[in-house]
């Protein structure tokens, strides 16, 4: 209803009727403050009411009033009511004077309805801004919460999102809730999706609910407001509106519900009267911005999901990899998880070390994914290596020792049958003896051939006099009907192989070892990783680099070869030293491992700082504890062991204990 103000002389009591019939109040003031409680739609002013106050204070408590006055104010803006006019023009210039404020009123709402919106706009955009900035799950939902009660003026918000992990049993989990009058120790809970809570109706449904009191549901609706919560905490929920959270493809991932609107954001609700008192239902405009905000959330709980999908299908194709490496080469079982766990904790102490050059190196979450991904695909060129030569143990192939066994035993055979041959052709016991004694000498010559080369085939360094040795044996001749078979009882293959002065690996054999660190690169460069792992291949193709240009694939100095595979050099080092898991060789102690890794520094071949903090940091004690075959079991992959005869014998396989030839070059200072 509409309100007039005026001074106890205006009118009289049939225009008051009058005016009351068609809905407006007359109301007597006597100070301009009474205006602020009334908001009148004009104010009448005569003398009595202008000697009270000037004009100016009338009209600063006036507000959006339209003024009357029966004096002369010299003021144009002012209708002049002319004294002792008849009730129908006093009437009609009230009645204009009503209009002239339902205009302005509407005029104001709809300035502060626009400025409401523009403001709405750009704090949508800033929260726009920073929800797709922030990639951190516990910050994003407090900021979406925060920011929906900025916007709503509300009191609480909450956040729940759908679990539908288990199709079977789909449940909503209550992640986060916010409320300005309450202190809460919030705990996530979960608890079935169904239709008869507001927000599992909601989420069920996908439809948003506005609901002015929630004490006052209809009985026909499915679902109910539980009222534990203000029970035990002496609140009062009143207004509630909950909006689904929807995808791309219009897919609930949860529910936004924002609780008890307030008049003003300031105001904690400490009672059920402040409460009623002190709230509003939501109104439309609200609504379209919160509409807003959620389809903003969305947006920012999708991308989120779309980062950690991402970084579960890289950490899937990682372990995957390296468990098809490691199942190629399993005798270096857990060897790429020991050197990644190695290396993060190396690039961890970095700068809690004394060194003055890594003090502010800070490895961030992304640098030390990177890292780790590159230290665990580290050797994934092995893929691009034939098997025979990567897990080969002894210098002749799978199955050379054997085919040679074979011809030294046919040999010895003809010799067996050739000398019963010529016994029974000379038949004096003279000549029988003689025969004998010349056959098995030349048997027992053979057997100390075999025993040679069953010498020569192990991977330890042959003794002088050796190669003179298998000169004589490759010249043995080898006689057969089979036009197919040798001419000697060693190939010029088998020959070369059993010649081999330490290890198992001929030059052209080692040459295609080495080449796994250019497949690596060249592997792991057709992968479209993300730009903060960008880095991977260059990182991981590196690690057989040295410091003064002696590695390889490409010879880089210490300025090209990138500080994570600086790091990764020295813990793949360490690991192939010291596994235990290898069954050609025996694992090195702690001692002479450490001493090599420092003569390799010493050679130029490795950062001495980084060796440094790796010894004095305790770096290698990461390990500890820890299964590393857990996960090649798990996956139910047989393990080929024992590929070596011989490793209960006490040399070394040193072509295998370390690919960098560290062992090789100073076995014989340990």
């Amino acid at each position: 209803m509409l309100s007039i103000a005026h001074g106890s002389t205006f009118g009289n009591q049939s225009l008051h009727e009058a005016l009351h019939k068609r809905g407006i109040t007359c109301v007597c003031v006597q100070t301009p403050e009474q205006l602020l409680s009334i908001k009148p739609a004009c104010i009448v002013l005569d003398k009595e009411l202008l000697d009270i106050a000037s004009l100016d204070r009338w009209r600063d408590h006036a507000l959006l009033a339209t003024i009357i006055s029966t004096e002369d104010t010299s003021d144009s803006n002012i209708i002049i009511l002319p004294p002792n006019s008849p009730n129908d023009s006093t009437f009609a210039i009230l009645r204009l004077a009503c209009q002239q404020w339902a205009i302005r009123k509407r005029h104001a709402d709809t300035n502060r309805l626009l400025k409401e919106k523009e403001g709405h706009i750009e704090l949508l955009t800033d929260i726009g801004i920073a929800l797709s900035a922030e990639k951190n799950l516990p910050k994003l939902l407090d900021k979406i919460l925060t920011e929906a009660q900025n916007i709503a003026c509300c009191d609480a918000a909450s956040l729940f999102l759908i679990d539908d992990s288990d199709p079977k049993d789909p449940q909503l989990a209550f992640k986060l809730t916010k409320n300005d009058s309450i202190s809460l120790d919030f705990k996530e809970i979960r608890f079935p999706l169904n239709k008869h809570s507001i927000s599992g109706y909601c989420a069920i449904f996908g439809v948003e609910l506005c609901i002015d009191d929630v004490y006052s549901l209809n009985k026909d609706v499915p679902y109910a407001f539980n009222r534990d919560f203000d029970l035990q905490n002496g609140y009062r929920t009143r207004s509630v509106l909950t909006i689904p959270i929807k995808d791309h493809r219009n897919d609930v991932l949860g529910v936004l519900q924002f609780l008890n609107r307030k008049r003003d954001r300031d105001t904690l609700l400490r009672s059920e009267t402040q409460t009623m008192r002190e709230t509003l239902p939501f109104d439309e405009s609200t609504r379209q911005a919160l509409r807003a905000l959620t389809s903003q959330s969305a947006v920012a709980l999708e991308n989120h999901n779309l980062i950690e999908s991402i970084n579960h299908l890289f950490s899937g194709f990682v372990r995957a990899s390296v468990t098809a490496i490691e199942q190629r080469d399993p005798t270096t079982s857990g060897h790429s998880f020991r050197v990644a766990d190695l290396t993060c904790e190396l690039a961890r102490v970095l700068p809690y070390s004394n060194v003055p050059r890594f003090k502010n190196t800070r490895i961030n979450d992304n640098e030390m994914r990177e890292l780790r991904y590159a230290s665990l695909l580290h050797d994934f060129g092995k893929v691009g290596v034939r098997e025979s030569v990567l897990v080969k143990a002894k210098k002749l192939p799978d199955g050379g020792f054997e085919s040679i066994r074979q011809r030294i035993r046919y040999t010895q055979e003809r010799l067996k049958r050739k000398a019963l041959e010529d016994i029974l052709h000379h038949g004096k016991q003279d000549q029988k003896d003689k025969i004998l004694a010349a056959v098995q000498a030349e048997l027992n010559k053979l057997d100390e051939f075999l025993k040679a080369i069953q010498q020569a085939n192990q991977p330890t360094i042959l003794p002088d006099g050796s190669f003179e040795y298998l000169q004589q044996i490759a010249q043995y001749p080898f006689e057969s009907d089979d036009d197919y078979m040798p001419e000697f009882i060693l190939t010029d293959e088998e020959h070369r192989a059993l010649s081999i002065r330490k290890g198992s690996l001929t030059n052209e054999e080692r040459l295609e070892i080495e080449s796994h660190a250019t497949h690596t690169a060249n592997f792991l460069k057709l992968i479209p990783w993300t730009p903060e792992l960008s880095r991977i291949p260059d990182i991981a193709g590196a690690h057989h680099e040295k410091l003064n240009g002696t590695g390889y694939p490409n010879g880089k100095t210490e300025l090209e070869i990138p500080l994570g595979a600086k790091l990764m050099t020295i813990c793949d080092i360490y690991d192939a030293l010291t596994a235990s898991d290898r069954p050609y060789k025996r694992a090195m102690p702690l001692e002479g491992a450490l001493k090599i890794l420092g003569f390799e520094a010493k050679d130029g071949h490795l950062d001495k700082d980084l060796v440094d903090i790796f010894i004095n940091g305790i770096v290698y004690n990461v390990l500890e504890g820890k299964d590393y075959h857990a996960d090649l079991m798990s996956a139910n992959l047989h393990i080929k062991k024992g590929m070596c005869d011989f490793d209960a014998e006490e040399e070394l396989h040193t072509n295998h204990v370390c690919d960098h030839g560290c062992f090789d070059k100073h076995a014989h200072k340990l």
